[in-house]
């Protein structure tokens, strides 16, 4: 019986993860990138709402080397349990910040999540 060569190989901080029904997934934010531009944008250049304390959150390697940051939200999820319409947070915008919104929708910025 012959049996070919295989292989394989491990990439840090790519491992599957098994989550519990319930469990909660904190969604860490990125980069902000568009399509139409090359330009990419951090998360909170934009007016978001954010939590008390941002904080950068480790990087794998590829990450590191292409730039990108990763900060934490207020935004989250929980395994197998259906929400709707819950508000992160609520604020009033300027005018000028209402610009800047339109700017970056005119180009079809969609923001990085994981």
């Amino acid at each position: 019986c012959f049996v070919p060569p295989r292989s394989a190989f491990y990439i840090p901080g790519v491992a599957p993860r098994v989550f519990k029904d319930g469990e909660q997934i904190n969604i860490k934010v990125q980069t902000l990138v568009s399509a139409e531009s090359e330009l990419q944008f951090d998360f909170y250049q934009l007016p978001f709402c954010q939590p008390a304390h941002v904080v950068d959150l480790p990087e794998n390697l590829g990450e590191a080397l292409a730039g990108e940051r990763a900060h934490s939200s207020l935004y989250s999820a929980r395994v197998k349990v259906d929400e709707y319409c819950l508000t992160a947070c609520s604020r009033v915008y300027t005018k000028a910040q209402m610009e800047e919104w339109q700017d970056f929708a005119i180009l079809d910025y969609r923001v990085n999540m994981r």
